[in-house]
């Protein structure tokens, strides 16, 4: 769990009318056209709009949710519990150069820092959570707040539909670095052949994701509860590789509709540690408390 931490603000700067925020080592400061976050080491500069549109994402949802990269150098990640927050961590210049930076900031003390980030950066007229083309604009001085379009509910539908397609699932499989895949082992999850394709793995094996011309590496690993499971160097079928505590080889086959191939030696996973555990317990007390509202 991450350690408390207060945010502090300072008083509306004489020019602009906006206030600096700080927490843990970082800065948070916005002028006319920009948001300029400084960290130990370093500073970003990013266009006020984009900043308050990934602002308001985190505030509406009342949660952080996963990964969530505000451009290519400056992003939070959730670990239930604590959330990251980061500079350069996906970026390769940032990384190379050393100038990559994180911190782990309690979950609700950061909620607390971006919804009073929101409020005093917001002006009248503007709501970051509209279109471009259906709101004002974010620039200038400070000209009064907008409290009711940060605060109020949004309804995005009454009655959900359920509609065919893969949500986003073949990009992911395509451009994605890797893909872990997490499931529960059976022989109707885990087929021999499928009836069609949604997101592309490894196909035929072999290379074919480099012929294709895919540039992620595709599922590399595929996590059950009962082991994992990892595609061969040159078949690329999948192979069980670790089964957890309690579960034998043939558990594992019989749950898989194809004669499941077992690596030599095979891997036991090992216990979780009482961290994760209380990890793992927290993320269900926060998806239940989520899921009753």
């Amino acid at each position: 769990m991450a350690a408390r931490t207060t945010h502090k603000a300072t008083a509306s700067d004489n020019y602009t009318g906006y206030r600096t925020f700080r927490i843990g080592g970082f800065d948070f400061r916005r002028d006319e056209y920009f948001t300029h976050i400084a960290w130990p080491g370093g500073t970003h500069l990013m266009p006020v709009d984009a900043f308050l549109r990934a602002l308001v994402r985190v505030v509406a949802w009342n949660f952080f949710y996963g990964t969530l990269n505000f451009d290519d150098v400056f992003g939070t990640t959730n670990l239930y519990g604590g959330v990251e927050l980061y500079v350069g961590r996906f970026n390769d210049a940032y990384r190379a150069n050393g100038r990559d930076y994180r911190e782990t900031i309690d979950s609700d003390d950061l909620m607390r820092l971006f919804k009073a980030m929101l409020d005093d950066w917001t002006n009248a007229g503007y709501d970051p959570f509209a279109a471009p083309q259906e709101t004002g604009q974010p620039f200038g001085r400070k000209d009064g707040r907008n409290a009711d379009a940060l605060g109020r509910e949004r309804v995005t539908a009454k009655r959900m539909v359920g509609l065919p397609g893969a949500g986003g699932a073949p990009e992911i499989a395509t451009f994605a670095g890797e893909v872990f895949v997490i499931a529960r082992q059976s022989p109707r999850a885990f087929v021999e052949r499928v009836d069609f394709v949604t997101s592309a793995g490894h196909l035929t094996g072999g290379d074919w994701r480099r012929r294709a011309g895919l540039p992620g590496l595709g599922p590399t690993r595929v996590i059950t509860d009962l082991g994992v499971l990892a595609p061969a160097p040159e078949s690329r079928e999948l192979v069980l590789t670790r089964v957890h505590p309690g579960v034998t080889a043939d558990d594992a086959r019989a749950a898989t509709g194809w004669p499941l191939k077992v690596a030599e030696p095979l891997a036991v996973s090992p216990a979780p540690t009482d961290k994760e555990l209380a990890a793992l317990r927290t993320l269900h007390e926060r998806t239940a408390a989520c899921a009753a509202h």
